[in-house]
């Protein structure tokens, strides 16, 4: 039995291959390997004239970064939150207790279909000595040497596959799973090798030291310095995001900027303005209930807009003024909401404490 706060067994596959890997496994299908910018956390910024979000506008470097399983036990309130993760040489674990089996005739078997690639470094693939038994032998480049990764994403158990939902094996299944982002698995293994048996544990973001497993850490604050561990950010109706902004928040702190727009003006059909929301997913879970034990909300907001009068979203609020919001909460899992939202006007002072009793289930 692993420590509390000690390493744990699990497994990983890699997602978001850059072009020159996905190409040379094109039987697969375009978008196979996936994308990192797209993740379910909403960690990426968008830029106004930018129609397709880049790796690059993820505020965390792409060698970090990872999904992880939605039937893991640590699930709930996973955005944001870091593993350390580390390779252990050998066959890579399966469902029960055994080997997982490859085949090694399909194109998911990338050795089978090319196993002359290299890894963005130059390194070749060393082989696979299970191979004869259709197993996964994984040669670790450095197995006591780790890497940090943060939860970007999830990798459902079951996808929608045209109307139809279809069961992800390795993301389903008794043994903990990881997708990580392609260049972190490089670090840890050769990516030809697809999969890789791994030891992990939860860390401190910023200091690394250990967390115990369960329940998995969330932050009460949503956003202090930047997106607290446990939280999702997702704007809607935007131009344009920044996920945090030096020096534009409370004395000198970070803040996150958003500029949204109506649903009209984003081509969008009903009415309605856009938005900011900040969810901890599945955290109505016995042990995360982030909310528990507190009975009021505080932010700071402000307008960013210069007043522009060329502008119809600059000169709708004149600079210096607080935009207008409704600030309500809900439980999408439930799909339940609150019945009031609270109405803020720019009457009112730019730091709001709201008191959950404002509120009505």
């Amino acid at each position: 039995m692993a420590a509390i706060k000690g390493w744990r067994d699990g497994r990983a596959t890699f997602y978001g291959a850059p072009s020159y890997f996905s190409h040379a496994y094109i039987s697969r299908g375009a978008g196979a390997f996936g994308e990192i910018a797209y993740g379910s956390c909403g960690y990426f910024e968008t830029r106004e004239g930018v129609a397709e979000p880049q790796d690059q506008d993820l505020p965390y470097g792409t060698g970090n970064v990872a999904a992880l399983a939605n039937v893991d036990p640590d699930y709930p309130g996973s955005c944001g939150r870091c593993y350390e993760v580390r390779c252990k040489p050998g066959l890579v674990p399966g469902s029960g207790g055994k080997p997982l089996p490859v085949d090694v005739h399909s194109p998911d078997y990338l050795a089978g279909v090319n196993p002359n690639v290299k890894d963005t470094v130059g390194r070749t693939y060393p082989g696979n000595a299970a191979e004869p038994q259709a197993l996964n032998d994984v040669v670790c480049w450095n197995s006591t040497s780790p890497v940090i990764v943060r939860i970007v994403d999830n990798c459902p158990a079951l996808q929608d596959k045209n109307g139809v939902l279809v069961s992800q094996t390795l993301c389903n299944s008794d043994v903990y799973h990881l997708d990580l982002s392609f260049f972190a698995f490089e670090q840890l293994a050769h990516p030809v090798y697809g999969t890789v048996d791994l030891e992990f544990r939860p860390v401190d973001c910023y200091t690394h030291t250990p967390l115990s497993f369960l329940p998995g850490f969330t932050n009460s604050t949503i956003y202090g310095d930047r997106v607290e561990t446990g939280w999702s950010w997702n704007p809607y109706f935007l131009h344009n995001s920044e996920f945090w902004r030096p020096g534009a928040g409370i004395n000198g702190s970070n803040a996150t900027c958003v500029t949204v727009a109506t649903r009209g003006q984003y081509n969008q059909p009903g009415s309605g303005d856009g938005g900011l929301s900040l969810s901890c997913r599945n955290c109505s879970e016995p042990g995360y209930q982030p909310f528990a034990v507190n009975n009021q909300l505080d932010f700071w907001v402000r307008s960013n807009s210069s007043g522009s009068p060329d502008d119809l979203r600059e000169r709708t609020y004149p600079k210096g003024s607080v935009p207008n919001l409704s600030v309500s909460l809900n439980n999408p899992e439930r799909n339940q909401n609150c019945n009031t939202a609270v109405h803020l006007t720019s009457s009112q002072q730019y730091q709001v404490a709201l008191r959950f009793s404002s509120y009505r289930v």
